[in-house]
């Protein structure tokens, strides 16, 4: 820890009291991810790292897993009104999966979102097969 402190004390990008401070996920962004990228607010890297502003050009079938237990994305900051307007948006929304669904085997749990893709993936093909004949 000592190393990160150093290197985060000499870089003016960083104000250590601040990062010292942060008690929520927004607050940590917003004194360290958005400096460390450029930006001076954690909601101004949030707008310039999203896709919401692309996700009216979309074209093609895309799935969008989220999680209720998910700890860094809260259920709540999810915009559902983006997959109400596009046929090509699929939101599901699961009540576990955590931030990460695709946990090793062998840690004793159940990765099952490779499942879903796949299942996405092999129903959009047969669909894009369909509608060629």
């Amino acid at each position: 820890r000592s190393g990160l402190d150093h290197i985060l004390k000499n870089d003016p990008r960083y104000d250590i009291a601040k990062i010292a401070e942060a008690k929520t996920m927004h607050d940590f962004d917003g004194a360290v991810i958005a400096p460390m990228f450029g930006f001076s607010t954690a909601s101004e890297y949030y707008r310039w790292s999203s896709a919401g502003l692309l996700l009216q050009d979309v074209r093609r079938p895309i799935l969008f897993v989220h999680a209720q237990n998910d700890p860094i994305i809260n259920a709540s900051m999810i915009k559902t009104d983006d997959f109400a307007r596009s046929e090509f948006l699929i939101h599901c929304l699961t009540y576990e999966g955590g931030h990460s669904m695709d946990w090793c085997k062998n840690v004793g749990l159940n990765p099952w979102i490779g499942d879903v893709a796949s299942e996405f993936f092999m129903a959009a093909i047969e669909n894009r097969r369909l509608l060629r004949h």
